[in-house]
């Protein structure tokens, strides 16, 4: 009965000391992690399930565990955009029916906010400039990395106002965030 996974990682671990993402990663190389997450989509797609593509725009290059923090990639944008983004780019022209956003600051592109929380992130990269058209799923909002600075209710509602379309809350306050 499992017609949904939360997978595949396809964040390019560009950092050898990022402390979550590691073994999740299929590896540093932005080809090899677009050709194994494409493969990967097509079978969970052939099996019936749902993939999602995780974690956009990329968490690979954090130093940090977004579920103890905040993290800050200071990669500049065109790094990302040749490295981090590729297999988000294949994902999309696969078609792959949801992407989960990561909790990172990126700083190139929305200093103020993280990627879950950033119009900039979601509607302007992975909607407009990769013309995604498929859901959006934030991370689970009970990471430090978002509680941190906001309740989940108001991180709720401000993932939803950058183009998020589905909220991942693992516990909290779900009748507030609603």
């Amino acid at each position: 009965g499992i017609n949904m996974v939360l997978g595949p990682v396809l964040d390019v671990n560009t950092n050898a000391g990022n402390p979550i993402i590691g073994v999740r990663a299929f590896g540093s190389d932005a080809g090899l992690v677009s050709r194994v997450g494409a493969a990967v989509i097509n079978g969970f797609r052939t099996a019936g399930v749902l993939p999602t593509a995780k974690h956009f725009p990329g968490h690979g290059a954090a130093g940090q565990d977004s579920h103890k923090t905040l993290p800050v990639v200071n990669s500049a944008a065109a790094e990302l955009e040749a490295v981090h983004l590729a297999p988000f780019r294949k994902a999309v022209e696969l078609k792959v029916p949801v992407i989960m956003t990561a909790h990172i600051v990126y700083p190139a592109i929305d200093p103020s906010a993280p990627a879950t929380l950033s119009r900039p992130v979601i509607g302007g990269i992975l909607k407009e400039k990769l013309g995604y058209g498929g859901l959006v799923m934030t991370d689970s909002l009970d990471m430090k990395a978002v509680t941190s600075r906001f309740p989940i209710h108001k991180a709720a509602a401000l993932a939803l106002k950058a183009g998020a379309d589905l909220i991942l809350i693992g516990k909290g306050d779900f009748l507030r965030a609603r």
